[in-house]
């Protein structure tokens, strides 16, 4: 994403966060350059002093605009305000002036991105031991029951996902957009980690759209070009148990 304008637009991310690869794929799909400054979690650079004194979150994404002073750290925010700060790039997003029941529809479906994350973190969170969510050990039987139960929770939202959003659909609103950049990220780790879509069918198809995307293609985590650690079939192998037409949740 190199450019002419790339000097004065930055972004400060862990590489293989959801939340940044939603803001990466935005930039592609409009156009936009940007200098990306790769952090290391292990080293704590989230929270070095060049990400806190603009973010004191220490999140990933930090993004810090053309003009060093517009600076933004959700991602959700993030996809919004890219879209209405650079209206002469390919807009993401029905526009505000346009076709206002299909803006509240894009809006709606943001939101519901939202709500599937929240149903995975916890699924993601107490394998890797991120807070809130404590660690838990996912080769012994009470670590399974631990992501098993959070999983319920997940396989419900999916279902939904498949049988509602995602139904007679390519992408969430037809052509992709915003609210594509803000769910593949995390539909896209799964299927990388392993989680079986097998009763998914219409995720299954989504998955694999998404990937062909060039925008997820060009903004892939170099790390997930060799196949995920095995430890995580262990976290979604429930993903496809729960999703079966008589599972009950």
């Amino acid at each position: 994403m190199a450019g002419d304008e790339a000097g004065h637009r930055v972004i400060y991310y862990i590489s293989g966060s959801f939340f940044a690869w939603r803001v990466l794929i935005a930039l592609y799909e409009k156009g936009l350059p940007v200098t990306e400054r790769v952090l290391s979690l292990k080293d704590g650079e989230l929270k070095s002093q060049n990400v806190v004194s603009v973010n004191p979150r220490g999140q990933s994404p930090t993004f810090i605009d053309a003009d060093g002073t517009r600076v933004v750290h959700d991602s959700t925010a993030l996809l919004l305000y890219l879209d209405e700060a650079y209206p002469n790039h390919p807009p993401v997003l029905p526009t505000m002036g346009g076709d206002k029941p299909a803006r509240a529809l894009a809006l709606q479906r943001l939101q519901e991105a939202n709500t599937l994350v929240d149903a995975i973190l916890p699924v993601f969170g107490s394998h890797i031991g991120r807070p809130p969510f404590k660690r838990v050990d996912v080769t012994t039987q009470a670590g399974k029951d631990v992501i098993r139960r959070y999983t319920v929770h997940l396989a419900r939202e999916l279902r939904y996902w498949d049988s509602t959003i995602l139904r007679g659909t390519r992408f969430v609103l037809g052509e992709f957009s915003l609210v594509d950049a803000a769910v593949a990220p995390f539909i896209m780790t799964m299927a990388y980690m392993g989680a079986d879509f097998k009763h998914l069918p219409n995720v299954a198809r989504y998955a694999a759209d998404v990937a062909e995307r060039e925008s997820v293609q060009r903004t892939w985590p170099p790390t997930w070009r060799k196949p995920a650690r095995g430890i995580w079939a262990h976290v979604f192998r429930y993903v496809g148990e729960l999703t079966a037409p008589r599972a009950a949740l």
